[in-house]
């Protein structure tokens, strides 16, 4: 229990084998801050940050996924150098599996403030969050940490930094769901590519819309296009193909349990494709599949 509690809330150092450490560490100083960092032990152990290099997220696909890049943040209230922020750039895949690294964390003095949970009300969407990697260092004199330690005495300097924060994980959603529009692009893509290696597009929705409530992989452009066309040529080709494939199935879904239901409106089929899209994204697929069979027999 000790060894747990240290390795979130104590002033640790980043572990040897955690190489954009020390990129955080000469990007915070750059910045204007140096971490403060001290070398603790417990029973002759060395302890460290927990983060690391690649991890699991996605509760339902486990995908790994990979820092790419680290960013730094700072805010400033006037002069004043208020707190600086480092997170990780990462594929964005979804929620991330470890507790122990996932989430924004608040420090002040490199001591914890709070828990992984804290900066959830900074976005639109607080499980974005649990999507991030990152530390808020806060090194203004005037926002004072509670009795509790589990957040900040209400005053001027807070909620003017809070202010700013909510602006930047703003920016940041959309960021986030701009990515993951695009990974829906590239999975649509893999439908096209794959309607387009039969005579005719099947009138079997099953062919093309299983039950299986996980997303398509990413699938390349040039797996389907001739190489030998040219780039507007194969562009146009491939407009073409997906105008065709999306109006021959406008009123189909990725889940096979809406399409063989015919009371449903294409309205109402797309609304619960979204909500079993949510349910996927936080479940396990066992529990997802239940919700979305019981769903669609009921609604």
């Amino acid at each position: 229990m000790v060894y747990d509690y240290l390795l979130q809330h104590a002033p640790l150092r980043f572990a040897g084998d955690f190489k954009w450490g020390r990129t955080v560490v000469e990007k915070m100083r750059i910045s204007g801050y140096k971490i403060p960092e001290y070398k603790i032990t417990v029973n002759n152990k060395d302890l460290y940050k927990p983060y690391r290099d690649s991890f699991i997220s996605d509760r339902v696909k486990r995908n790994e996924d990979l820092i790419k890049d680290v960013e730094v943040q700072t805010f400033y209230r006037g002069d004043t150098l208020a707190a600086l922020l480092w997170y990780a750039k990462t594929n964005f895949y979804g929620t991330i599996i470890d507790n122990s690294i996932k989430g924004i964390r608040v420090r002040q003095g490199n001591i914890l403030i709070g828990d992984k949970g804290t900066c959830n009300y900074l976005f639109k969407e607080e499980r974005f969050n649990g999507w991030m990697i990152g530390e808020l260092h806060v090194v203004d004199n005037d926002i004072i940490a509670n009795s509790r330690r589990d957040g900040f005495e209400k005053n001027a300097a807070y909620y003017e930094l809070m202010n700013m924060l909510k602006e930047w994980a703003s920016g940041l959603s959309k960021d986030i769901r701009h990515i993951s529009y695009e990974r829906s692009l590239s999975s649509t893509k893999k439908a096209v590519a794959e309607a387009d290696k039969i005579d005719e597009v099947s009138s079997d929705i099953n062919d093309l819309f299983t039950e299986d409530i996980g997303f398509t992989d990413d699938y390349s452009e040039s797996a389907f296009l001739d190489e030998s066309e040219s780039d507007e040529l194969a562009e146009t080709d491939y407009i073409t193909k997906l105008g065709i494939f999306l109006n021959q199935q406008k009123r189909q879904t990725k889940y096979a349990a809406l399409n063989l239901n015919d009371r449903l409106t294409m309205e109402q089929r797309k609304v619960l494709e979204r909500v079993f899209d949510l349910i996927t994204q936080e479940y396990e697929k066992k529990t997802a599949e239940r919700f979305v069979d019981t769903i669609s027999r009921k609604f």
